[in-house]
């Protein structure tokens, strides 16, 4: 499905650069490499995002304006704990480019082995529920926004090399 935007004259984005360092400081390069990423069609860097931090700090408005660069029909909300367990919540991720996971339950993930296959190379396997299950490769890049960092117990690189952390240290006034 293609981007709804057309390239513009300029690269120049000085209000998002401003935006970007309110949000996160000197490394908000960081978030345009990100949007820059989800647009790719395949999975070459093994990574999801964990924006984290206290409420009104700009995780939901940074996750807002990837959606909208990214386009909705592009975007996906899944629930972490959902795709590990259920089989079917895979199936969200066929085809799309960004999937959002809005908040963390406060429980350790136990099971990393499908986020460490989601986040790779692996082929996935899903279904829709009364179909046949079929597997495709995931294009999915997924980003978490969370208050706080989930808990794992696979202590491994493999999984913590996958985490690109990132915290929205400051807190804005409610308002635009």
């Amino acid at each position: 499905i293609p981007i709804p935007h057309k390239i513009g004259k300029s690269e120049d984005t000085p209000i998002i650069d401003k935006i970007f360092r309110q949000w996160i400081g000197d490394n908000f390069m960081l978030l345009y490499e990100w949007i820059a990423y989800c647009l790719v069609d395949s999975y070459p860097i093994h990574r999801m995002l964990i924006l984290f931090g206290s409420g009104r700090n700009g995780k939901g408005q940074y996750a807002d304006l990837v959606m909208r660069f990214i386009g909705m029909e592009n975007t996906t909300a899944i629930e972490l704990e959902r795709l590990i367990e259920s089989r079917f919540e895979a199936v969200k991720l066929y085809r799309k480019k960004v999937a959002l996971v809005d908040e963390t339950n406060f429980n350790a993930i136990k099971n990393t082995a499908r986020i460490k296959a989601i986040t790779g190379a692996s082929p996935i396997g899903a279904e829709w529920k009364g179909k046949d299950a079929f597997d495709f490769y995931n294009t999915a890049k997924v980003m978490i926004l969370t208050n706080n960092l989930p808990e794992s117990l696979d202590k491994t690189e493999a999984f913590y090399g996958r985490c690109i952390i990132q915290e929205f240290k400051n807190r804005f006034d409610e308002g635009k």
